[in-house]
C-alpha cells in the first residue's frame, strides 16, 4: 500500500508538472526547490557539509547561498524529467547545445561501441535522452531500480519515452555488454560512494571512495570512452559538453585507478565552473 500511495503521490506532481509546461518549469522549480530547502530541509546538513569541505574559501553566507541554489537545481531536474515523456524531439533538441557531438559519432562509426560516462550533474536524464536524438542513435542506459517498483518501471519508461533502451543493474549489466559488442552505445553514472573497503581517488582534495564498475567495463571492452556533462544555463537551455577519456596508455589492471582519477578530475572541473549543480546531497564523504 505505501509503494502505490508513493506512486500516486509521483503521478500527482507530474501532472502538475505538466501543467506548467516546458516553458515555465524554471519558475517551479525555484518555487520547489525553495520550499524543501525552507521548511523540508532534507539533506540539508549533508549539503552544506559537502559544500564547506569541497570550497573551505567560501564563506558561511556563500555556502548557504550555493545550498539553496543546490535545491533549486536538484528541483527543476526532477521536474525536467517529469516532462520528458510529455514534449516531443523537436523540443528536447530546441533547448540543448552540444559541444563534441561529432567526435562521438565518429568514434561510434568504428564499430567498437561507445561508452558514455556521466554523472549526477546538471540534467543527466536530459543528456541521454538528447545525445540519442541528437545522433539519431538509441542507446541503452544503465539504472538502479528504486525500492519502489512502481517508481521504478515509472522512470525506466521515461527514460526509454524517445527510443533509449534501460538495462537495470544486476542481470541489465549483461545487456550493457551485448550492446557494446553489437557496436552500440551505453551510458553509465559512475560518481556515487563506493563501500568503504572500495579504491579512493582524489576529489576535491579528499579521499573518496568510488565504484569501479565503470574503469572494469571499459577495460574488459576496450571501448572508447567520453565523458558527458550536461550543464543548465541561465537562459534555461543547456549545455551538454561531450570529451574522450583517453585511456590507451592505461594498459595494466592498475591503470584503472587514474582512469578513475581522471574520470573525477574531469567532473571536479565541470562542478567548479557549476558549482550548484551537482548532486551535493549524496553523502560522498561519509568516510
Amino acid at each position: 500500500m505505501q509503494n502505490k500511495i508513493e506512486y500516486v503521490i509521483l503521478l500527482f506532481f507530474v501532472g502538475v508538472t505538466r501543467a506548467f509546461g516546458l516553458k515555465r518549469i524554471g519558475r517551479l522549480g525555484n518555487v520547489v526547490g525553495d520550499f524543501f530547502f525552507y521548511f523540508l530541509p532534507i539533506r540539508k546538513s549533508v549539503v552544506i557539509k559537502n559544500l564547506s569541505e569541497a570550497f573551505p574559501q567560501k564563506s558561511k553566507r556563500e555556502i548557504k547561498r550555493l545550498a539553496r541554489e543546490n535545491y533549486r537545481s536538484v528541483a527543476k531536474t526532477f521536474l525536467e524529467a517529469f516532462l520528458i515523456p510529455a514534449i516531443t524531439d523537436e523540443e528536447i533538441l530546441s533547448i540543448v547545445e552540444f559541444k563534441g557531438a561529432e567526435e562521438l559519432k565518429a568514434a561510434w562509426e568504428e564499430g567498437r561501441g561507445v561508452i558514455l560516462l556521466t554523472a549526477h550533474f546538471g540534467n543527466w536524464e536530459l543528456a541521454a535522452v538528447a545525445i540519442a536524438l541528437k545522433l539519431k542513435i538509441p542507446m541503452t542506459v544503465l539504472s538502479k531500480q528504486q525500492r519502489n517498483p512502481y517508481v521504478t518501471h515509472w522512470f525506466d519508461a521515461m527514460r526509454s519515452s524517445h527510443g533509449n533502451q534501460v538495462a537495470n543493474l544486476g542481470i541489465g549489466v549483461r545487456k550493457i555488454f551485448a550492446t557494446l559488442l553489437k557496436g552500440g552505445i551505453v551510458g553509465l553514472v559512475a560518481d556515487q560512494r563506493g563501500p568503504r573497503e572500495s579504491a579512493r581517488i582524489n576529489f576535491f582534495g579528499k579521499p573518496t571512495a568510488i565504484y569501479t564498475g565503470a574503469s572494469a567495463m571499459a577495460f574488459k571492452s576496450h571501448a572508447p570512452v567520453f565523458l558527458v556533462f550536461c550543464a543548465r544555463k541561465p537562459n534555461g537551455k543547456f549545455s551538454i559538453e561531450i570529451n574522450r577519456l583517453n585511456y590507451e596508455d592505461l594498459i595494466s589492471s592498475e591503470g584503472q585507478q587514474e582512469f578513475n582519477q581522471r574520470y573525477f578530475s574531469a567532473l571536479e572541473s565541470i562542478i567548479k565552473q557549476y558549482p550548484a549543480q551537482w548532486f551535493w546531497m549524496h553523502n560522498i564523504w561519509k568516510y
